[in-house]
């Protein structure tokens, strides 16, 4: 009985071992699997004056800046400033199309918003979406009091 034990154990061994080398032969242990599930972080910062988009990896390190100023585009508010500026933004950034993204939005309205994310969508891979809006005041940023004005009463004799 403890014979067979020791044979079964053996031949068990012995199909593992070849299981192995067909592994190895066929490339299959070799693979290595990506350790970091986002490769490059896209900004967009809506200013006063100005629509900022840009690329940073992971470390920090930008790879493209791109602003409306720069391309000559004025009148921001509008959608088509930031649809141009997507265009040529996108031709450029050929690296980004087999990376998964990182999506941060930083003062953006929320037409902006909807616009972003469904033009983005469709063409990268976007794996995280983050929404800073500075624009609210937080709790302790009480805004300033309007002064109100004095109905003068029209008085007549």
């Amino acid at each position: 009985m403890f014979i067979l034990k020791i044979l079964n154990y053996k031949n068990f061994i012995n199909n593992l071992e070849k299981k192995i080398l067909m592994l190895k032969k066929n490339n299959l242990l070799n693979l290595k699997i990506k350790k970091n599930l986002i490769n490059y972080i896209i900004n967009v910062k809506l200013t006063k004056k100005n629509i900022l988009l840009y690329v940073t990896d992971i470390k920090g390190n930008l790879k493209i800046f791109k602003t409306t100023n720069s391309l000559g585009l004025k009148k921001i508010k509008q959608q088509n400033v930031l649809l141009k500026l997507l265009k040529i933004f996108l031709l450029k950034s050929n690296f980004l199309k087999n990376n998964f993204i990182a999506l941060h939005l930083i003062n953006l309205n929320k037409y902006f918003i909807n616009l972003l994310i469904k033009i983005l969508e469709n063409i990268l891979f976007i794996k995280i979406i983050k929404i800073y809006n500075f624009l609210t005041p937080h709790n302790g940023c009480r805004p300033k009091k309007l002064k109100r004005k004095k109905k003068q009463k029209l008085k007549f004799n």
